[in-house]
C-alpha cells in the first residue's frame, strides 16, 4: 500500500517497499540508573572492582569514597553483569564487606559531604541518620553538624541534651533506641535510608487522612530494601479509596 508525502508544499508518492520504517525508540527499562551494554558494565564493574580494592587499604579514611562507587554501581546496575544478583551480593563475595557496612558506606555517601564523612566518620554519621529517622522532628541530614541529641536516661546516667560533635557513638546509639519505637511501628529496618523514611512517613500521614479514622489504624506505607533497590508497600487499603489513597501517598512521598 503507497502512502503520502509532502515535500517542500507537494505531495508525492511513496512506495511503503522501498524504505523500511525508523525502528521504534525502545522504551527505558523500569530499573534504576542508565543501562550500559553488557560487555561495557562487566569492563565498568571490573574497573571498579580495582579502585574499590584500592580503596579499601584504608576503609576508615576512604568510607565516602567507596560507599560513593556502590552507589554507582548500583546506579548503573554493574553487579548485574557479573552475575551478582544485588550490590550487597557483590560487596561480600568481591569485597569482602559485610551488609550491615555495604549499607552504611552507602547511606554516608549519599547524604553527606566527603569533607563531613571525614570529619566525623562513616559510624556516627549513620547512626545519627538513625536517630533522626526516630524523632518526630523533621531534621535532615543537613542538620546533623548542629543537632542536640537527646540521650535518654540510663542507669544511674540522667537524661542529658548534647551537641552533635559531643556525642559518642554509644550515646547516639542509645539516643536512637530511645526515640525508635514509631519507625519500628512503619515496619522498616536500619538498612533504609533516613531520608527515605522520612518521606515514607509523610506519606504515611497523607494515607491515614484520605482513608479517614475507620480505616487508618490498619492502612500503612512501609519502604524496605530489597536486592539494593528501596521498595515502597502501600497496604490495608479499601478497594473504593484506593485512587484517592495513592494519590495522597505519591503527594507524600514528594
Amino acid at each position: 500500500m503507497a502512502s503520502a508525502r509532502v515535500t517542500r508544499g507537494r505531495a508525492t508518492r511513496k512506495s511503503a517497499t522501498k524504505k523500511k520504517p525508523a525502528p521504534k525508540t525502545r522504551r527505558s527499562a523500569p530499573d534504576r540508573g542508565i543501562k550500559l551494554p553488557q560487555a561495557a558494565a562487566r569492563d565498568a564493574l571490573d574497573r571498579t572492582t580495582r579502585e574499590l580494592k584500592k580503596l579499601q587499604r584504608d576503609a576508615a579514611k576512604n568510607h565516602w569514597a567507596i560507599g560513593r562507587r556502590l552507589n554507582q554501581v548500583v546506579e548503573l546496575g554493574l553487579h548485574k553483569a557479573r552475575g551478582f544478583a544485588s550490590v550487597v551480593e557483590y560487596a561480600e563475595r568481591s569485597l569482602g564487606i559485610a551488609r550491615t557496612t555495604t549499607f552504611q558506606y552507602m547511606r554516608v555517601a549519599s547524604a553527606f559531604s566527603e569533607e563531613l564523612a571525614a570529619t566525623y566518620g562513616a559510624e556516627k554519621l549513620d547512626r545519627a541518620l538513625a536517630y533522626i529517622a526516630a524523632t518526630p522532628e523533621d531534621e535532615t541530614p543537613e542538620d546533623i553538624p548542629t543537632l542536640k541529641v537527646r540521650i535518654p536516661e540510663s542507669g544511674d546516667k540522667p537524661a542529658v541534651e548534647k551537641e552533635f560533635a559531643e556525642v559518642s557513638v554509644p550515646e547516639l546509639r542509645l539516643a536512637a533506641a530511645g526515640a525508635r519505637p514509631a519507625r519500628r511501628k512503619r515496619g522498616m529496618g536500619d538498612d533504609v535510608p533516613a531520608e527515605v523514611v522520612k518521606f515514607v512517613e509523610g506519606a504515611a500521614k497523607a494515607l491515614d487522612k484520605a482513608v479517614g479514622k475507620k480505616y487508618a489504624k490498619g492502612a500503612d506505607v512501609v519502604a524496605r530494601a530489597a536486592d539494593g533497590e528501596i521498595l515502597v508497600d502501600v497496604r490495608g487499603v479499601p478497594f473504593d479509596r484506593a485512587g484517592v489513597a495513592l494519590r495522597a501517598v505519591a503527594s507524600g512521598l514528594r
